[in-house]
């Protein structure tokens, strides 16, 4: 990822597949979180509070706008039963083959 100021304003080049390197990682945690469940035959989505356990409020928030992002782009779905309740987190096929199985990205 390349960054460049023009007119003030700071300007983040995507990778070649048109994500960040952030959204990337974060893509990259919830494949470990998903393989996760898989292997312990729970539910096939992660909760956001689980996957945001001992971070940081501002990495949190990063966390859960890069979901937002892979939302946008249909790699993930997300439901919210209550107002304030908890974000369930579920890939779509789009994630698995654009980021495999091994958890590295294609």
């Amino acid at each position: 990822m390349a960054c460049l100021t023009l007119h003030g304003f700071l300007i983040i080049f995507l990778t070649a597949a048109g994500w960040s390197e952030r959204t990337r990682k974060v893509a990259s945690y919830l494949q470990k979180n998903f393989q996760h469940q898989e292997k312990q035959k729970e539910a096939d989505s992660v909760n956001l509070s689980q996957v945001s356990l001992g971070r940081t409020r501002k990495e949190s928030a990063r966390l859960f706008y890069e979901v937002l992002v892979l939302k946008t782009t249909n790699y993930v779905d997300v439901q919210q039963k209550d107002a304030y309740g908890d974000i369930a987190v579920r890939k779509l096929p789009k994630f698995d083959k654009a980021f495999g199985v091994d958890g590295h990205y294609n």
